[in-house]
Order: C-alpha cells, then sequence, then structure tokens
C-alpha cells in the first residue's frame, strides 16, 4: 500500500513537471512566432519612431541634430540576442544585413539619417516638418515594394517604390543626399496592407 502511494506521488510530480514544461515551453515558443509575425507589420515603424524619438530628444538637448545614428549605441546598447534578431530599435527588422556585434557598422543597420544641421540649418526648429528624417537604406528592406520614412515632424509614412523619398532627393539636389534603387516593373511587388 505504501509503495501504490509512492508510486503515485511520483507519478503523480513527473506529470506536473511534464505538463508546466509543455506550458512553459508552448508559450515560449508561440511568443517568439507572434513576435517574427509582427515584426514584418508593425516593428519597422515601431522602431523608426523610437528612433525618431531618441534622435528629436537628442538633438532638443544639443541644440544640434546627432552627426549619425550610431549615437543611439550609446544610449541604449545593442546586445548579442538584439544584433542576431535585429530586435533594437536600431536595427530594421527586415533588412538583410547582418550586424556584427563586435565591430558595429552604420551600413548594417538598414536605415538612412539625415543630420540637418550639416546640411546648413541653423537650429533643429529650422527644418521643415514634412523633411525626411530617418528612412530605410533599402527597397530590399520590404522585398521591393517600398520604404518607411519618419519625417522631422514624428510623421511615418510608406512609400511605395520609394518615390516620395526619390522624389524629395530630386527636388533638393543641395542637399546632396543618394538616391534609392528604384525596382524594375518585374520585381515590383504589390503591397497589400499587411506589412
Amino acid at each position: 500500500m505504501k509503495y501504490i502511494r509512492y508510486l503515485i506521488g511520483v507519478v503523480a510530480c513527473c506529470s506536473m513537471v511534464i505538463i508546466l514544461s509543455i506550458g512553459f515551453t508552448t508559450g515560449y515558443y508561440s511568443k517568439r512566432i507572434s513576435r517574427l509575425v509582427l515584426r514584418y507589420q508593425y516593428e519597422c515603424p515601431m522602431h523608426l519612431y523610437d528612433l525618431w524619438d531618441i534622435t528629436m530628444l537628442d538633438a532638443k538637448n544639443k541644440d544640434r541634430f546627432p552627426e549619425d545614428l550610431m549615437f543611439f549605441t550609446n544610449v541604449m546598447p545593442i546586445t548579442q540576442f538584439e544584433g542576431r534578431w535585429r530586435a533594437h530599435p536600431l536595427l530594421c527588422p527586415c533588412a538583410a544585413a547582418v550586424y556584427d556585434h563586435e565591430r558595429p557598422d552604420i551600413n548594417s543597420i538598414g536605415y538612412a539619417y539625415i543630420d540637418w544641421s550639416d546640411k546648413g540649418f541653423a537650429h533643429i526648429t529650422n527644418v521643415p516638418g514634412n523633411y525626411p528624417l530617418i528612412y530605410d537604406s533599402t527597397l530590399s528592406n520590404h522585398s521591393g515594394r517600398g520604404v518607411f520614412v519618419v519625417k522631422v515632424n514624428g510623421n511615418i509614412i510608406w512609400d511605395p517604390g520609394a518615390q516620395w523619398i526619390n522624389d524629395f532627393i530630386k527636388t533638393h539636389p543641395e542637399y546632396q543626399l543618394s538616391q534609392l534603387d528604384t525596382p524594375t516593373n518585374s520585381a515590383m511587388v504589390p503591397m497589400n496592407n499587411k506589412h
């Protein structure tokens, strides 16, 4: 009789451990999967908004825009996990570039940034609000469909085919900004509001 109670206790404890393990594992993987799904719909604009927020805070404190976005790593260092999964706000979650944690590189973040203080604007409030501040550095970040752009005023737009940003660059040659490559018609993938 004691032996049966002992066996029942052992089986109950093992069952409890197995049930808890399955519960934690399922929760962990469902969280990872939902995070991966959400990153392509929402994470890029959220990263841009976070970058805009910190950039403008820094610009207001120093009365000039930062020289580049790498200042952000002083505010919020990039962990190896964030670099691998591109989960840090400084890293475009859709960019194919590999982020090297040992040797951080401005070209691997996936975003282009315009230092308006370097473009002749004496004060940050002199920059028109509808000017671009940070945007995807390449159309390949979003399968050639377009780029996200955050403007100086904080508005984030989806720019199909990078038409708006390239028109801005053409209209303002005095700022010496580089055009983004435009997709060919065969490489153009339709945007179906699922980004």
